[in-house]
């Protein structure tokens, strides 16, 4: 209502009062987002969800219904309604491993009803005698061998014979009861080790990772290069082939057959090898036209000229600008001398 109703009558008188763009801007800005009345909401659907599904399963595709209904209300309202467009953090995802626990331990509760879920019973003659429990009657039958469990873990659970002792042993409670086990170990130890034992593992363990890890790294570059050395060794010399000479040496570079040659520039092919090579165009105090260039020399061979109009792909566009300059210089000349010419003064009419 709010959204297609309301604000867009809102907008349409406000624009009409605004004065200054400010008005305008709040005209325009709708309401901002509270974070912390969605947080509630949300966590209040999960974790009773979960609590109590166990038992009542209808309540997942309600949740799920309501999870629904509340993104896509929340998407449209945050695109079109709300001024400040807030993400949910990660407060929210630390806390659904509890909700897990808690789904467990209910469901291992409510599992253990024995008046509405009917349920074989485990080995429990084998449990009492692992646990050194033995009752002194002479029992085989295992039902009457779990009413003497129950009597004896009576001395110890709180809530005597009916309480979570006599449950866990039911073929539809152990495995509900063993995987909350393992949950509840398995965050307890996340939490213990992400908060206590990581920063010592951090600085020990962490600490011969690294530096296996930089020897590995380091070994397998120098397999890599001493690879790469005998790949381009000639003979015995396991030298590698530079891509360029010494800098004294004549300028040398292996280049693709297929690559273009620009000998304008005094780049040539050798037949032999088809290296590139280097030639002077000029004569010089210390070179002929046709020597070939060193490497030094051919890295720092001038160019022939600065001029930027010797250049056939700018030429034409440097001799338009020039001709619009001089366009440009005669209109101003002509524009001043107008305007320094005197006007004649006007005559005066007689008295």
């Amino acid at each position: 209502m709010m959204t297609f109703v309301i604000g867009p009558i809102s907008r349409w008188f406000g624009q009409r009062s605004a004065i200054t763009q400010k008005q305008l801007d709040e005209v325009y800005a709708g309401p901002p987002f509270d974070i912390s009345l969605r947080y509630p909401l949300v966590l209040n659907t999960v974790f009773v969800t979960m609590m109590y599904c166990g038992g009542i399963p209808i309540l997942l595709p309600i949740a799920a219904a309501s999870c629904l209904i509340t993104y896509s209300c929340d998407k449209v309202t945050l695109m079109r309604l709300y001024s400040i467009r807030t993400a949910y953090d990660e407060l929210a995802l630390s806390m659904l491993p509890f909700a897990l626990l808690i789904h467990l331990g209910f469901s291992t509760w409510m599992y253990g009803n024995n008046q509405f879920l009917k349920s074989n019973l485990l080995d429990v003659k084998w449990i009492v005698t692992s646990l050194g429990l033995n009752h002194g009657d002479a029992v085989s039958n295992v039902n009457d061998v779990y009413e003497s469990f129950r009597d004896i873990v009576a001395t110890y659970d709180p809530l005597g014979r009916n309480g979570l002792a006599s449950k866990i042993f039911r073929t539809n409670v152990f495995p509900m009861f063993a995987l909350f086990v393992m949950a509840a170990c398995s965050i307890f130890l996340s939490q213990f080790i992400r908060a206590l034992l990581w920063p010592i593992l951090d600085k020990t363990l962490g600490l011969v990772v690294r530096v296996v890890s930089l020897l590995g790294t380091s070994a397998v570059a120098c397999v890599g290069n001493v690879c790469l050395r005998k790949r381009y060794a000639s003979s015995d010399d396991i030298s590698t082939i530079p891509q360029y000479p010494d800098f004294t040496g004549q300028f040398e570079k292996t280049v693709p057959l297929d690559s273009k040659v620009d000998r304008e520039k005094g780049f040539e092919r050798l037949p032999s090898t088809g290296m590139l090579i280097r030639k002077w165009l000029v004569d010089t105090p210390t070179r002929d036209t046709g020597d070939r260039m060193l490497t030094w020399e051919a890295f720092t061979a001038p160019v022939r000229t600065y001029s930027i109009e010797a250049n056939p792909k700018y030429k034409n566009a440097v001799v338009e600008m020039r001709k619009a300059a001089k366009r440009m210089h005669g209109e101003l000349v002509e524009k001043s001398m107008m305007s320094a010419t005197p006007r004649n003064p006007a005559a005066v009419s007689p008295m």
